[in-house]
């Protein structure tokens, strides 16, 4: 009920709809939120007390205080029965949650295919050296290992 504007109605009678509300509640006074039209005039505004006012600081509540002569629900009796395209809501359903499942699936079977070719595609890196390992292969100058590196100073 958030957010409405509450609205009281003064009637002789109930209507049979909103008597069972009130049976269902087992109450002499209920809230019941229910799409109505109502035919009455405005009597004047109605001030009361409620939890509401009395959390924001205290005060009384102010609404309309109508008297209604005739009221009707708006609610379409049909709805109390099971729908003719409920079972589109439940193809639907089942359509996408297969469609997940399928794609789950796809995905380990494709992540496993492709892990496959990729240990396929690996080649070793092999390097081959000579085995005669005291030739010059870098175009650096042949270097002595007996003899201590020179070092180059500027006077």
């Amino acid at each position: 009920m958030s957010g409405t504007y509450p609205i009281t109605f003064v009637a002789v009678k109930l209507p049979a709809f909103l008597e069972k509300e009130f049976a269902r509640q087992n109450a002499l006074v209920a809230l019941v939120s229910y799409p109505v039209s109502v035919k009455g005039f405005f009597y004047r505004l109605w001030s009361y007390r409620n939890a509401f006012m009395t959390k924001e600081g205290g005060g009384k509540q102010v609404g309309p205080l109508i008297v209604a002569a005739t009221w009707n629900s708006r609610l379409d009796p049909s709805l109390d029965e099971p729908s003719g395209i409920a079972w589109f809501g439940y193809t639907l359903a089942f359509v996408i949650l297969m469609a997940v499942v399928a794609t789950v699936i796809w995905q380990s079977k494709n992540s496993r295919q492709d892990a496959a070719i990729r240990k396929r595609n690996r080649k070793p890196v092999l390097i081959d050296l000579p085995s005669d390992l005291s030739g010059n292969f870098s175009g650096m100058p042949d270097v002595d290992p007996e003899s201590p590196p020179s070092v180059d100073r500027d006077p």
